[in-house]
């Protein structure tokens, strides 16, 4: 995951040398427990909203 945000930026990278983005929005697992959470939607927001509050404040959009 942590690599991703690399992966979006320089598509044509391979895996291998992609970057980790510290200032990145990071998941708080993998994509197997995320879909998990996610069918909960409840439980989704109550994960996410507060992360995504805090990033978006973090970036001065809030």
């Amino acid at each position: 995951m942590q690599r991703h945000s690399d992966h979006h930026a320089h598509a044509a990278r391979r895996y291998q040398i992609l970057r980790h983005m510290a200032a990145a929005p990071q998941l708080p697992a993998g994509y197997a427990a995320l879909v998990l959470l996610a069918l909960v939607p409840p439980l989704w927001r109550r994960v996410m909203d507060p992360r995504v509050a805090a990033w978006r404040a973090q970036q001065g959009l809030a």
